[in-house]
């Protein structure tokens, strides 16, 4: 968090919190119901954190474009992911923003109101969870090789794509994905990581 800290303290309009491509449009008010969760779990757990000063940088830049990410699959997410970081949309500050972005299909968005989760409760179980996809291959040199390699149909693919629990994604996984990386939260067999 200190390192997070001292860039807040250069780049005082520096953006805290990751874009989120918004991939079903069944039910507007469902949307709502989980972005107020989204937000109230995370200011909750920045409080928790001793990081209340960062919730004046909070912001989830949605992506919300139904005739382009209305079904979208993780593959179109990050091409458009890697899109809205090269084009600068925002100043790049080196953070786990422009590393990784949230999608939110309709499966993902019913985890909150499957088990009736309350947001201002830690969901330890991961429960509630969301798409993480990097704009990197993301491989790791630490570990076995082998683990971070999905083979589907003979194909062979870095994983650059896994479940997150909500509470865990602010501020525990945005701060390992900005400092050891990818590898210390991702799971390249799909498993909601808590």
């Amino acid at each position: 968090m200190r390192l997070l800290r001292r860039k807040f303290e250069r780049n005082p309009d520096m953006k805290y919190g990751f874009v989120v491509y918004r991939t079903t449009y069944a039910d507007d008010a469902q949307w709502e119901q989980f972005m107020n969760y989204l937000s109230i779990h995370t200011r909750r757990n920045l409080n928790s954190a001793n990081a209340q000063d960062f919730i004046q940088h909070l912001d989830w830049n949605v992506q919300d474009d139904k005739e382009k990410l209305d079904g979208a699959s993780p593959s179109k997410v990050r091409e458009e992911f890697r899109k809205w970081v090269e084009n600068g949309s925002e100043a790049n500050h080196a953070t786990s923003r422009h590393h990784a972005c949230v999608m939110v299909d309709q499966e993902a968005l019913e985890t909150i109101f499957k088990e009736g989760l309350d947001p201002e409760e830690f969901d330890s179980f991961g429960e509630s969870w969301v798409y993480l996809v990097s704009k990197e291959d993301e491989g790791n040199g630490d570990y076995d090789a082998e683990d971070w390699i999905r083979e589907e149909d003979g194909k062979r693919e870095k994983v650059w794509v896994t479940r997150v629990g909500l509470s865990y994604l602010v501020p525990r996984v945005f701060e390992l994905l900005d400092g050891p990386g990818w590898h210390n939260f991702a799971d390249p067999y799909g498993v909601v990581r808590s």
